[in-house]
């Protein structure tokens, strides 16, 4: 069950046009795998790297777990706050991790101390890795996003008033920076995958906006009537699906932000048997090159929200024809899914 969510991730290859995900429903294996390796900590954050194939996860009391079927403990005598995003440098074997202080880490994965260390079932605490900490960077100002492009040693940095870069190689900021104003709170700040100078922020008014930093203006914007929850751009850059508090998905054409579908909470309601489904706690459209996409929506039925993972499958480029809907009951909340 855990290498199919990470393979719908992360893999671009035939076995996502044959997943069989009903056949993961059973809880039993996946659980006692968490129960093994993970601590009792809430998890808080989790990143993926597409090229390395790992997975990433933050936990509330700072730590770090970094790997696929053996994890690495990533630690810092200073990190006890809750990791709330975690960002790779895809393939160069460097992560960043930012807490709720709005510190920033970067670790290098490479360090042999990590490389040669990963948990032990019975005794995780001998595995972990106390070395390998590139640079600690303190921030005074609320960090409301985080990216690294591909090929880029830049992580983009959004602040509630600025952008900037930090280069992650050596720690050092950026002379440039990217100055703007925000007239409401911003609930949702996430730069596109594929072009890291265009910014998406969801305004609590309901006024939506793609930021183009490189020209320094809008480029395009629109009104939502409803109140957003979770964002997510498809790793093409093309669309934007915007998750609502009524349990709608909106699925916008970027380059104009006209809406291109909708799936409504009825449509998404036919996987859980009739319970209801509104709330959403994550959405991360995954990375496929087949003749479907994949959306997976991490939260689950009104009775119990800390269950289930939901997956919607399209045919290619026609969202309006859904093809597959199923649940996933793991008993395990994910509350980020972020690359």
């Amino acid at each position: 069950m855990f290498n199919k969510i990470l393979d719908a991730l992360t893999q671009d290859s035939s076995i996502l046009k044959n997943a069989d995900f009903t056949k993961c429903q059973g809880k039993e294996l996946f659980c006692r795998y968490v129960g093994n390796h993970f601590p009792c900590e809430r998890i808080t954050s989790v990143s993926s790297d597409p090229i390395q194939k790992l997975l990433a996860f933050g936990f509330n009391d700072g730590k770090i777990f970094v790997g696929r079927n053996e994890f690495c403990i990533l630690e810092h005598e200073e990190s006890v706050h809750p990791i709330v995003r975690l960002v790779f440098e895809e393939g160069h074997g460097r992560i960043a991790a930012i807490n709720n202080q709005n510190t920033i880490y970067i670790w290098n994965l490479n360090h042999e101390n990590i490389k040669t260390r990963t948990i032990v079932k019975s005794d995780y605490q001998k595995s972990i890795a106390q070395k390998g900490i590139l640079h600690i960077i303190s921030n005074q100002s609320n960090i409301l996003e985080a990216a690294i492009p591909n090929l880029s040693k830049w992580l983009f940095v959004s602040f509630k008033d600025s952008i900037r870069l930090l280069n992650v190689q050596n720690g050092i900021w950026s002379s440039a920076s990217f100055q703007y104003y925000n007239e409401s709170d911003i609930l949702i700040q996430m730069f596109n995958p594929s072009d890291p100078s265009l910014l998406l922020f969801v305004h609590a008014n309901g006024f939506i906006g793609i930021l183009d930093i490189r020209k320094s203006k809008l480029h395009c914007s629109t009104i939502v009537d409803k109140r957003a929850q979770v964002a997510c751009w498809h790793p093409s850059g093309d669309y934007i699906a915007l998750g609502c508090e009524d349990g709608e998905i909106i699925i916008y054409k970027s380059s104009s932000l006209k809406v291109y579908a909708k799936i409504t909470a009825e449509e998404r309601m036919s996987a859980f048997k009739g319970e209801t489904v509104i709330e959403f706690s994550n959405m991360k459209w995954a990375k496929s090159t087949m003749n479907t996409t994949i959306i997976i929506i991490s939260g689950g039925c009104s009775k119990d929200f800390d269950k289930g993972i939901q997956i919607l499958q399209f045919q290619k480029d026609n969202f309006k024809d859904i093809t597959q809907l199923q649940y996933i009951d793991v008993s395990f909340k994910i509350i980020m899914l972020k690359c």
